[in-house]
């Protein structure tokens, strides 16, 4: 059985960035690249490089590592593989080692070819619940022609339950797309399962922490004028959260000048080594051994090193912390948040921020993400502008109206056109507001057919000019994760995004007023760019998002701004 200490945060983090580390060790041991074009269209984040011929290439197995680097099964998860073959695969399994059962299957797709080699991609979706919680499980990836055998490669993973891990990771992974929880009948189709549960509404400009923050560490273990420079900061961060506990720890030397300032309601010590040569200051392993122990029995909602130099970052990883927090998270990875930060002087490139501001920088970017909301910037009108004459063109009136925008610059991003008309005549039959809508090109309207019988103002090739003014002026806009939706969460609009979930709704949802339409699938964030050929699980995350679940979206938000209409709905 699975201890619950074991599982982690520092285990988490999303599978798609190790292929491309061990891609990069192919690409150095072959000099043959002529599959380069065709492993850029995989989108996968991976590097350009040659497969192996037969050889199995892992992009993903399930979202979660075990301490010692063993994918976690939790929920429906996702199983990706590519293989270079100079022929065909009709079926890509997943099975047991030690009974032959099959526990996931799926059709793999011809993603490129290029002088007779053949790339597939497969995407293979397991219920973990139809396997028992144990660690070390055996499975065998397989890709077969028919009944015969083309590649095997073999997969060892643990499997886990949600009891097995702390609260506040579930919380965390509720608000992930990535997270898809087990069937109560987990035999069921896992595909099926997904496609048939209701999509998530999800509120913009929401946190990075998931649960409140109750008690925090703060490291600074430098000397007297490093830490000095990091007061302001600690006085900062207990005002952002003024009913948290802090504890500091710092070397002994100065404990009384922070208890004296009355900023931290527990004072720590570390001892540290120096190092003559060097100048660098280093924990011995008898003192990482004492700190252990003094903590093995802590956990701390949030973990902080104020240090913006390498050297004590590492021991973040010490504490049992909900969320750690440091600088250069491109290197630590088991930050949750982090920001560098570098300025050079004109002549001798040296560092001109104060190292006080420097500390500060990552505590306001803090604040930043803690409340991510920007500010409204509204249109103003314009001289001559003739705006006037676009509302009695098109026969609306500001601020009685909505708006629907059915295009994206990414066919991926793109939710069915039918779809986007289905929910205008549930909206007008059931509310009877007006609403304008726009397609990318006039050919869009046209492959509607007749559309002369709708009551909708259909429109599409206005200027920008045009476009803003009708966006700026409307009540409401439902639209896919584009542009256009960006320019109206920014002027203020109630916002309906349909979020594809190749990327985090919270990086690309709407800053502002609205709500996010997401569909959660176990391959969330495979970062496939506008390559619809690329993905093969057709696009589930957005084609499963029903009319009836972007209805249930716009009634959350036509409640808050109803009021605007007065007794004016259909003008």
């Amino acid at each position: 059985m699975l201890k619950k200490k074991k599982i982690r945060s520092t285990q988490y983090y999303r599978m798609h960035s190790a292929p491309a580390k061990a891609l990069d060790n192919f690409n150095k041991k072959t000099k043959n690249h002529i599959f380069k074009k065709i492993i850029n269209k995989l989108q996968f984040g991976l590097l350009p490089t040659v497969f192996p011929f037969f050889r199995i290439h892992v992009i993903q197995c399930g979202n979660i590592l075990s301490k010692n680097k063993t994918p976690v099964l939790l929920g429906i998860v996702a199983v990706r593989a590519v293989i270079s073959i100079p022929g065909t695969v009709t079926n890509a399994n997943i099975r047991r080692k030690d009974s032959g059962e099959i526990i996931g299957r799926s059709v793999p797709k011809c993603i490129g070819s290029e002088n007779g080699i053949n790339i597939w991609s497969a995407n293979i979706w397991i219920d973990s619940g139809i396997i028992e919680k144990k660690e070390g499980i055996k499975l065998a990836l397989e890709f077969r022609h028919h009944e015969k055998l083309v590649s095997e490669k073999e997969l060892t993973v643990d499997v886990i339950r949600e009891s097995d891990l702390p609260a506040y990771f579930i919380e965390d992974f509720k608000r992930s797309d990535s997270y898809t929880p087990s069937n109560d009948n987990p035999s069921e189709n896992p595909v099926a399962t997904v496609s048939s549960r209701p999509a998530m509404i999800r509120q913009p400009g929401t946190s990075i922490f998931s649960t409140p923050i109750k008690s925090i560490i703060i490291l600074r273990i430098d000397q007297l004028g490093d830490v000095m420079t990091s007061l302001p900061s600690v006085l900062y961060i207990k005002r952002m959260f003024p009913d948290a506990h802090i504890t500091t720890l710092t070397q002994s030397n100065v404990i009384p000048i922070i208890e004296a300032s009355r900023i931290a309601d527990e004072t720590l010590s570390i001892n540290l080594n120096f190092h003559p040569e060097s100048e660098g200051r280093f924990v011995t392993n008898d003192e990482k051994e004492k700190i252990k122990k003094i903590f093995s029995d802590r956990h701390y909602d949030l973990a902080i090193d104020l240090s913006p130099v390498d050297d004590s970052r590492p021991l973040l990883q010490l504490f049992s912390a909900h969320y750690r927090v440091g600088f250069k998270p491109e290197k630590f990875h088991f930050l949750d948040f982090g920001i560098t930060v570098d300025s050079h002087d004109k002549l001798n490139s040296l560092s001109i921020i104060s190292h006080a501001s420097h500390i500060a920088m990552l505590v306001n970017a803090l604040a930043q993400a803690i409340n991510p909301k920007q500010e409204i910037v509204p249109r103003l009108p314009v001289r001559d502008h003739g705006e006037n004459s676009i509302f009695e063109k098109y026969g609306i009136t500001r601020n009685k109206y909505m708006v629907i925008h059915t295009g994206a610059r990414h066919a991926m991003n793109k939710w069915k056109t039918e779809n986007f008309i289905n929910l205008a005549k549930k909206i007008h039959s059931n509310i009877g507001i007006r609403i304008v809508i726009f397609f990318d090109n006039e050919s869009e309207i046209k492959k509607l057919g007749s559309v002369n019988h709708l009551p909708f103002v259909m429109l599409s090739n206005l200027t920008i000019e045009q476009f803003d003014t009708i966006v700026s002026n409307s009540l409401l806009m439902i639209s896919n994760d584009t542009g256009p939706k960006h320019l109206a969460a920014v002027r203020g609009i109630e916002t309906i995004s349909i979020h594809l979930a190749r990327l985090n709704w919270q990086e690309w949802g709407q800053n502002q007023r609205g709500v996010i339409v997401t569909k959660p699938v176990p391959c969330a964030g495979c970062i496939i760019n506008n390559d619809l050929d690329a993905c093969d699980a057709d696009t589930i995350c957005i084609k499963s998002i029903t009319v009836d679940d972007v209805y249930r979206a716009f009634l959350q938000c036509f409640e808050r701004v109803s009021v605007c209409l007065s007794g004016s709905v259909g003008n």
